[in-house]
């Protein structure tokens, strides 16, 4: 059974994608980092250690969402996904 949550990056960082000038493929994808930094961050607050109760998977695109960018991350655990999924729920996003 996977242990998967899909996070909207939407509702954790309004941080533009790119900076401002030149940088090409080097200066993009600010806002599903910063997004993905908090709620690891937010995670550990919550005794979740990355890389022994969850990871980090991928960055996709919801469909249902218009496209909208997810965070995809995997748990080791069905208790540590739940634990997560609270935690997130728990929060009042961006």
């Amino acid at each position: 059974m996977e242990n998967n949550l899909h996070i909207s990056v939407d509702q954790w960082s309004n941080r533009p994608n790119h900076l401002p000038g030149e940088g090409g493929a080097l200066n993009a994808g600010y806002t599903p980092v910063d997004a993905l930094a908090r709620i690891v961050n937010l995670l550990g607050q919550h005794g979740l250690v990355y890389d022994h109760d969850f990871g980090w998977e991928r960055f996709d695109y919801s469909i249902e969402d218009g496209f909208k960018q997810q965070i995809q991350l995997t748990f080791h655990s069905h208790d540590a996904m739940l634990t997560a999924k609270l935690a997130i729920e728990s929060v009042k996003n961006v």
